[in-house]
C-alpha cells in the first residue's frame, strides 16, 4: 500500500486544532457550552492513531532491522524535540512570569503551577526530559513530570515508548494470526499495560494502546483491500465504518470520539476512488497543497506553538493590549504567524535534514544487507 497523502493533510489540521485549543485556554473564552480547549485532546488522540497507522506501514514496507528502525525514529523525533525543549528550558522564567500574571484563561493558574514546579525541580525534570522518558516518571517521584517545560511533549514521550516496542508487537501480531497462544499472550500484555497505566502519569503507553492498535489494524485492512484480498475487498466499508463508529461512541470512553472520527476518515480513504463516494470531497480537501505543506511541518508546529503563544502573550501584556476581544485576536494572529515562521525554519533546518539522514542510513543498511530488506522486523528479524 502506497503513501496516503490525505493523512498528511489530516496531520496539518490536527496540529492547528491543538494550537487553537491552547489559544482558547489563554483568553477569556466567550462560548458557553463549548470548552475553551475546543476538545483538542481528540486531536492528540487522532495523532496517536495516525502514528499506529504510519508505523505499521513503515514496518510492512521497509522491513528494516530493529537497529535501523530505532535509529530512523530517533533521528525523526529527537533533534527537533531537543531544539524546542532547549528553547522552553531557556524561557521557563518568562513562562512563569506570563502565567503567574492574573489573566482570564482557564489554564492560567495551572500553567503557572507547572512552570513553578519545573523551576523548583529543574535538574530532575531535565534528566527525565532529555531521553523523552518524562511520561514514565510517577507523580510521587517527580510531580507533573510529563508536562514540565514543554507541556505538549508528554505525547512525544508516549511516541518514543511506542517506537521502542511496536516492532515486537507487530511481529507478535503476525505470529498470533497463526498461533492462538501467541495471540492470547499479546492480549494479556495489552491488558497488563492497561492496568499499569493507573500507576503512571499521562503519557504512559498502557492507556493509549487501543489507539495505536486501531491505527495498526486500519493499515493492515487497507493494505489487504489494496492487494485485492477477497475478505477485505468484499467488506462494505462505509456501512461497517458507520456501525463500528456507532458502537464506539456508545462505549463513551475518552477515546471514543477520536476513534469514530478516524473510522469515518479511513472509510473515506478506502472508497475515495469509488464512483459517487460521499466522502470524496473530504479526501480532496485533505489533499490540498497548503494542507499538505502544513501536514509536513505538523511536528514542528505541534512542538513550537506554545513557546510562540507564551512569548506573544508576554509582549501583549507589556503593551497593555492582552485583554478583551482585541487581545484575543492579536494573540491568535501573532501566534499563528509566529508558529508558521518558526516551524518553517525548524522544519527546513533541523527536522527535514535529519529525516533525510535517517532515510540514507536505512538505504545504506539495506544495500549492505539485502536479506534484511526481505526478512525485516515483521517476520521476526529484530537484531
Amino acid at each position: 500500500m502506497g503513501h496516503v497523502k490525505a493523512f498528511d493533510g489530516l496531520r496539518g489540521i490536527l496540529a492547528l486544532w491543538v494550537l487553537l485549543g491552547h489559544w482558547g485556554t489563554a483568553i477569556a473564552w466567550p462560548l458557553e457550552g463549548v470548552p475553551a480547549n475546543l476538545w483538542n485532546d481528540k486531536a492528540v488522540h487522532l495523532f496517536i492513531i495516525l502514528s499506529g497507522f504510519a508505523m505499521a506501514a513503515l514496518i510492512d514496507r521497509k522491513q528494516e532491522s530493529y537497529r535501523v528502525f530505532i535509529l530512523r525514529r530517533f533521528l525523526r523525533i529527537f533533534p527537533v524535540y531537543w531544539l524546542y525543549l532547549l528553547l522552553s528550558i531557556a524561557t521557563i522564567g518568562l513562562a512563569y512570569s506570563v502565567w503567574s500574571t492574573p489573566g482570564p484563561g482557564v489554564m492560567q493558574q495551572t500553567r503557572a503551577t507547572l512552570a513553578e514546579g519545573a523551576i523548583a525541580h529543574f535538574w530532575p525534570h531535565i534528566v527525565a526530559h532529555v531521553p523523552a522518558l518524562q511520561a514514565l516518571v510517577p507523580d510521587w517521584l517527580l510531580p507533573n513530570s510529563p508536562v514540565a517545560f514543554l507541556g505538549q511533549a508528554w505525547s512525544i514521550s508516549l511516541e518514543w515508548q511506542f517506537y521502542l516496542v511496536v516492532p515486537f508487537a507487530i511481529a507478535a501480531l503476525m505470529a498470533g494470526l497463526k498461533n492462538w497462544k501467541i495471540a492470547l499472550a499479546l492480549v494479556a500484555c495489552l491488558l497488563i499495560l492497561g492496568a499499569l497505566s493507573r500507576l503512571f502519569p499521562t503519557g504512559f503507553i498502557g492507556g493509549y494502546s487501543p489507539l495505536f492498535a486501531v491505527g495498526i489494524g486500519t493499515y493492515y485492512f487497507l493494505a489487504a483491500r489494496n492487494r485485492g484480498t477477497p475478505w477485505a475487498s468484499r467488506t462494505p466499508v462505509l456501512p461497517v465504518a458507520i456501525v463500528s463508529a456507532g458502537f464506539v461512541l456508545l462505549a463513551a470512553t475518552p477515546q471514543s470520539v477520536a476513534i469514530a472520527i478516524w473510522l469515518a476518515l479511513a472509510a473515506g480513504v478506502a472508497v475515495a476512488d469509488d464512483g459517487g463516494s460521499p466522502l470524496r470531497p473530504v479526501v480532496d480537501a485533505l489533499n490540498l497543497p497548503r494542507l499538505q505543506r502544513l501536514g509536513r511541518m505538523s511536528y514542528s508546529v505541534y512542538l513550537s506553538h506554545m513557546l510562540v503563544l507564551t512569548i506573544v502573550l508576554y509582549l501583549l501584556n507589556r503593551l497593555g493590549v492582552s485583554g478583551g476581544w482585541m487581545g484575543a485576536a492579536l494573540l491568535l494572529l501573532f501566534t499563528l504567524t509566529g508558529t508558521w515562521a518558526l516551524s518553517t525554519a525548524s522544519y527546513v533546518l533541523v527536522e527535514k535534514p535529519f529525516q533525510q539522514l535517517g532515510q540514507r542510513l536505512s538505504a545504506e543498511a539495506s544495500a549492505a544487507d539485502p536479506a534484511n530488506g526481505v526478512a525485516g522486523i515483521a517476520s521476526g528479524k529484530v537484531v
